[in-house]
């Protein structure tokens, strides 16, 4: 059974995604989109999830959220594993 993400680590993503003028500091529309599929999502429609589950070790902390859209979301498992092969490459790199 995977962990809900904490509400706290939620607004905070979003927090991060505002974009601000650095001049009259307007708030512009954030416009989100699925990690996976890059399609525009509504807020209401988003699905936030552990990239490492907390089952499995993950933090549960901002840098370990992905949000997907309702679609994406089915394919949570498939998704993390692309995304653990992928840090691992990079980390291979070096």
């Amino acid at each position: 059974m995977s962990k809900q993400v904490k509400r706290s680590i939620i607004l905070e993503f979003l927090e991060n995604s505002t974009v601000r003028c650095e001049y009259c500091g307007r708030e512009s529309k954030i416009i989100l989109k699925c990690r996976s599929c890059r399609a525009p999502v509504k807020l209401k429609d988003c699905h936030f999830f552990h990239v490492v589950p907390i089952a499995s070790g993950g933090q549960d902390n901002f840098s370990n959220i992905i949000m997907l859209c309702p679609k994406c979301s089915g394919k949570i498992d498939l998704i993390r594993e692309k995304l653990r092969s992928s840090r691992n490459k990079k980390l291979s790199s070096y």
